[in-house]
């Protein structure tokens, strides 16, 4: 791969996000997405997609600021991966990029809209909406981690009433929110980031769904409030292989027997692992 840079340098100046692409052979996949996943700041937001031939995946990394993106190219520099373009534009015209090319999406009885930039479909009752902001990327339920989950739970809902639940990662609170858009669940939602917490509390407020769901900052299980109300009937943990595997003896004593347990944000290969 040669590195090369479109129009728009390091040495340009102004409120911008970058993005750093590379295209990654498949068989490397895994071993990249590990890296971005793992290794970068949890503010940055890594990207995978098939090639049309499937042979490659490209990678596109979300920088904030010209100090991440020499500190990114260092760290995949050190792993053999090399930078195929780097780019830029301006934040705000991201975010309203974001907002129009992020439709409604439905899944099972839920529909998804963000209240700002779309109308309430008049054909929903109410209590299958969910209104989240565009702007909070993957908490939106277009990223098929989460979609995956809100399948998962939509199924779950069908078949019997939950009276408990945990949400653990919960972003922006989103699985928490279908959870109790579609049963009488009292719901924990957990997030070890503040800032993903003071997201989730203005969007459960949005939703009118603040009575229905306990929020905390907590990092894995290390809270009082987490442990009350254990093991739960349905525990949702949309996070990452290494973090689920760290939290695996947890996640299984939070789970009442008989209980469910979705987990999620983890590549196929990795499935396995998981499960053992």
């Amino acid at each position: 791969m040669t590195k090369t840079a479109r129009p728009g340098s390091l040495t340009d100046a102004g409120p911008l996000t970058w993005c750093l692409a590379l295209d990654v052979p498949r068989h490397l996949a895994e071993r990249v997405e590990d890296t971005l996943s793992h290794q970068l700041a949890p503010d940055i937001s890594p990207v995978l997609s098939y090639t049309d031939d499937h042979k490659l995946r490209r990678a596109e990394i979300y920088l904030p600021d010209r100090e991440r993106v020499a500190n990114t190219a260092a760290l995949l520099a050190s792993q053999s991966i090399d930078i195929l373009s780097i780019s830029r534009f301006h934040e705000t015209d991201w975010v309203e990029r974001s907002g129009l090319e992020l439709p409604p999406v439905s899944i099972g009885p839920l529909t998804l809209v963000d209240g700002d930039r779309h109308a309430r479909p008049d054909d929903r009752p109410r209590r299958f909406v969910l209104d989240v902001p565009s702007s909070t990327a993957f908490g939106t339920g277009h990223h098929p981690t989460t979609a995956l989950c809100l399948e998962a739970i939509s199924a779950l809902a069908r078949r019997a009433p939950l009276k408990r639940a945990l949400d653990l990662g919960t972003g922006t609170g989103i699985l928490a929110m279908a959870i109790a858009r579609l049963t009488p669940a009292h719901i924990i939602a957990s997030d070890s980031d503040p800032q993903s917490v003071a997201t989730a509390r203005s969007i459960l407020r949005r939703n009118s769904l603040a009575h229905r769901i306990s929020l905390i900052a907590a990092t894995g299980f290390a809270h009082p409030h987490i442990g009350r109300f254990a093991p739960y009937p349905l525990v949702v943990a949309n996070i990452l292989a290494a973090p689920l595997r760290a939290l695996c003896q947890d996640l299984s004593k939070a789970t009442a027997r008989g209980g469910t347990l979705i987990l999620s944000g983890l590549l196929e290969g990795q499935a396995p692992d998981i499960a053992a």
